[in-house]
């Protein structure tokens, strides 16, 4: 009996396992951020979402200037600039990042 219960348990937890692997998302957030590096996280990640993992933007950051490169399966890169106000306003789409996407925050020009 107390093996088919852990044959139970075990086959109820297998999707959780295989699951968290699929949506096992890299990606790096660098330039004037508090906390700069790559992140690994295991759910939907939008711009604003890398920015705070990296601790929110520095000081010397340009809110006005976050680039986020992208690859496509075909090899070409993409890059496209954000503006902090706006995506926080709803007046610029929060982009999705996909596993391997670079944001990058330019410095402030004085």
């Amino acid at each position: 009996m107390k093996i088919n219960r852990i044959l139970i348990l075990l086959v109820a937890l297998l999707p959780l396992v295989a699951s968290a692997e699929i949506i096992s998302t890299k990606i790096n957030v660098l330039g004037k951020v508090n906390q700069p590096g790559q992140f690994i996280v295991h759910d939907y990640v939008t711009v604003i979402d890398a920015i705070a993992l990296a601790g929110g933007i520095s000081r010397m950051g340009d809110v006005r200037a976050i680039k986020v490169r992208k690859e496509g399966k075909d090899g070409r890169v993409s890059i496209e600039v954000y503006n902090l106000n706006m995506l926080l306003f709803g007046e610029q789409k929060n982009a999705r990042l996909d596993s391997g996407d670079t944001v990058y925050v330019e410095e402030k020009l004085i």
